[in-house]
């Protein structure tokens, strides 16, 4: 037996368990790492869990822009279909005509304040026309000079001019000139006129003037004989025919009825139904009622001018 074999046994042993301790050290510091690992994922799925977002996340707020007040006082976001805004399955332009005797009456001021927009007939040379036309134009309505018009039979006028038949080229101009004043106005209408819309030549007359305006006409209707709608589509004018008369009959119920008429003309046709109405208190108190209900069912409240084809130009008061 060689002397240096229990020498070599003990050596071998020693590195045996060397290995062993070895492995074992380096199991446990792989265990220690994993560990580390696990407790830091925990960390951060708790924090995941800790986050709340909006409704409809898409992007960070940042995006919206530089000014972090935005975000302030924003309403959260719909949740259901009541909180969206309605299909439009109809469109009435409103009319409101008659005005230019006062810019201060509740009546008028309440109209001016509805939340749509309006197109107003204002009658020229009366002591608040300016006025009235300033603010409707403040508020982004509409404005047609509700021109007055001889009508059938005799009655007492209380305008300051009216045009008539009768009357030669130079009257029609300066009566014309008085049209012209009423300011920001992009058209006419004809207020009354029961016999002067009836007159081809006349009405061709205010067509050309028109013409030469960019304007629009509103054929008011107050007469079935009347010529002003074909006239101003011969001259090549922009014209509109009215469909209803809002207060004809001023009384509350009447006045809801033709609301409702024209709600159901207008989701049966493809363009606004026109309805005129006049600066009434009952007129107002049913508009600031029955707005909201009609814009709930999907009718979308225009102006005229939003019903043009983009090529039809809006000329300037007084452009020749």
């Amino acid at each position: 037996m060689n002397q240096h074999e229990p020498i070599i046994k003990r050596v071998k042993l020693l590195l045996g368990l060397n290995s062993l301790i070895t492995a074992g050290l380096i199991v446990l510091l792989l265990l220690s790492f994993v560990r580390q690992d696990i407790s830091d994922n925990e960390s951060s799925l708790t924090l995941i869990e800790n986050v709340t977002y909006p409704q409809n996340y898409d992007e960070p707020a940042s995006s919206v822009g530089d000014d972090s007040t935005m975000m302030d006082g924003l309403s959260p976001p719909p949740t259901s279909s009541n909180d969206i805004e309605a299909t439009v399955l109809g469109r009435i332009a409103l009319v409101i005509d008659d005005l230019g005797y006062s810019s201060s009456s509740v009546t008028v001021l309440g109209l001016m304040d509805l939340p749509i927009p309006l197109t107003v007939g204002i009658i020229p040379g009366l002591a608040a026309t300016s006025a009235i036309a300033e603010i409707a134009e403040e508020r982004g309505h509409e404005i047609l000079v509700h021109v007055p018009m001889e009508a059938v039979g005799e009655r007492e006028d209380t305008e300051p001019v009216v045009l008539s038949g009768s009357m030669g080229l130079t009257e029609f101009q300066e009566f014309m000139s008085v049209v012209e004043q009423v300011p920001h106005a992009i058209g006419l209408s004809n207020h009354q006129g029961s016999a002067a819309t009836q007159d081809t030549e006349l009405m061709r007359n205010l067509a050309l003037w028109c013409s030469h305006r960019g304007w629009i006409i509103l054929d008011s209707i107050t007469h079935p004989g009347s010529v002003l709608y074909q006239q101003a589509i011969d001259q090549g004018v922009q014209a509109f025919k009215r469909d209803l008369f809002l207060d004809h009959h001023p009384e509350s119920d009447s006045l809801r009825a033709r609301l409702g008429d024209a709600e159901r003309l207008a989701i049966n046709r493809d363009r606004p139904v026109i309805i005129i109405g006049h600066p009434r208190a009952t007129t107002l108190s049913v508009l600031q009622e029955e707005i909201p209900r009609l814009m709930e069912q999907g009718i979308e409240f225009v102006r005229l001018r939003d019903t043009l084809p983009a090529k039809i130009p809006m000329a300037v008061r007084g452009e020749r």
